[in-house]
């Protein structure tokens, strides 16, 4: 939860406009965020690895196999993760993700990176 506020402070203060656990009417999800008007939900790694944090945001956000679509884009908080963005992004152009519409990183250092697609 922790970083979960982190992102919605630091997306706001970059000036988006932001509003935490959003309701989806006619849904079950249980999103994050409604930024600008599009659903996210935040993940924050603790890994460096590239695959791992794929295959997380697949298994548990985008394409969770038994259960509802989550959210078809990702807030990465990358606060506590060492992983190399230039890996990162090869992993998700060499393994396309179903679903996934858009990615927003945040840098170890708190910078907010338009990375996917």
């Amino acid at each position: 939860m922790t970083r979960e506020n982190e992102s919605a402070d630091l997306l706001a203060k970059a000036g988006f406009k932001v509003e935490q656990r959003p309701r989806v009417p006619g849904t079950t999800r249980e999103p994050d965020f409604r930024i600008e008007g599009r659903i996210f939900d935040n993940y924050a790694p603790s890994t460096s690895s590239p695959r791992n944090i794929w295959a997380v945001i697949n298994d548990t956000k985008v394409n969770p196999v038994g259960k509802h679509l989550q959210a078809d884009r990702i807030v990465l908080n990358l606060r506590d993760s060492g992983v190399d963005l230039v890996a990162l992004k090869r992993q998700f152009s060499a393994w396309p993700m179903p679903n996934l519409r858009e990615v927003i990183v945040i840098t170890r250092e708190g910078s907010i990176v338009p990375f996917w697609p």
